[in-house]
């Protein structure tokens, strides 16, 4: 049997490299649901809540391969990045007060690749 993973773009067999895929997620929480988005040309990726009508808790921490941290409005991100990017996102506060509606919980352990360069943007959804 071979192993099949889903990207953006199409799936790809296990050990093979698909180089047209925009982007991959390599981890997150089953229950989150998630839109990624290429809006432009750049080397920008933006992260949001519900469209940046909520803002990112402070307890949201984000580790990737380069860039510069920029702030707009409601949504965090990097700026002047170089593809292929990596991040994750992880909370430092990780309790479990209804783990289908807790932030901290739902965004632990998300990490995007995103191989094409561009503007891009990450939406968390969550009903609030």
């Amino acid at each position: 049997m071979i192993s099949k993973t889903n990207f953006a773009g199409g799936a790809i067999q296990a050990g093979k490299k698909d180089t047209t895929v925009a982007y991959k997620v390599i981890r997150s929480n089953p229950t989150l649901r998630y839109t990624v988005r290429r809006v432009g040309n750049g080397s920008t990726v933006l992260f949001s809540i519900n469209n940046g009508k909520n803002s990112i808790p402070n307890y949201i921490d984000f580790s990737n391969n380069g860039g510069v941290f920029h702030v707009t409005g409601n949504k965090k991100g990097y700026e002047n990045i170089t593809f292929p990017f990596k991040c994750e996102v992880n909370s430092s506060v990780n309790y479990m007060v209804n783990q289908f509606n807790n932030k901290g919980a739902l965004l632990n352990d998300f990490e995007i690749e995103i191989y094409e360069p561009g503007f891009w943007e990450v939406n968390f959804r969550f009903k609030i």
